[in-house]
C-alpha cells in the first residue's frame, strides 16, 4: 500500500475544503482508498492531507 502525504499552508481553509470535497469522485477513480484531512492547531489554514 503506497501513502500520498500533502502538507500545504492554504489562503482559506473552507474554499480549500469546498474543492477538496468536489473532488471525491476523481479520488475514487484514482484508486485512492482511503483519505483524511487534519488541520494544524496554530494554524488552521497550514492542512496535512493523507491519502
Amino acid at each position: 500500500m503506497a501513502l500520498v502525504t500533502l502538507l500545504h499552508r492554504f489562503a482559506d481553509y473552507d474554499t480549500f475544503r469546498s474543492v477538496y470535497d468536489s473532488a471525491d469522485g476523481l479520488r475514487q477513480s484514482g484508486g485512492v482508498t482511503n483519505h483524511s484531512v487534519h488541520r494544524m492547531a496554530d494554524d488552521p489554514n497550514n492542512i496535512l492531507v493523507l491519502h
